[in-house]
């Protein structure tokens, strides 16, 4: 498990590794994590598949949600959490320094 956080003050504890959750549930996992795109990416490719997509998601869904989380602001609450992040491939420092665009387009908007 990975912690995030978001600057409102919401953390969030991301999986890692395999998914049996998704493996057994499919579709629901993304549902629920409340990422309703990737639900419906995961329903159409299920489909055009054959289900064979349904085995390859529990490999890779975690990866991608952890992206998911950090390209909506959310950060590595630890230097532990960053380097789990790092061996599973996600590029944290590219989207921790992304989550500054916002404060910096808002001191602009102020001036």
């Amino acid at each position: 498990m990975v912690t995030l956080k978001h600057p409102s003050g919401l953390v969030k504890e991301v999986p890692t590794g395999f998914s049996w959750t998704t493996f057994f549930f499919g579709a629901f996992v993304p549902l629920i994590r409340g990422w309703y795109s990737y639900a419906a990416i995961a329903v159409v490719a299920g489909m055009l598949t054959g289900g064979l997509a349904w085995f390859v998601y529990p490999f890779i869904i975690n990866k991608h949600y952890a992206k998911f989380m950090l390209e909506n602001g959310y950060v590595p609450s630890s230097e532990l959490d960053m380097q789990k992040l790092v061996s599973m491939g996600v590029p944290v420092i590219a989207q921790a320094a992304s989550s500054d665009v916002p404060a910096q387009q808002q001191e602009s908007e102020a001036a």
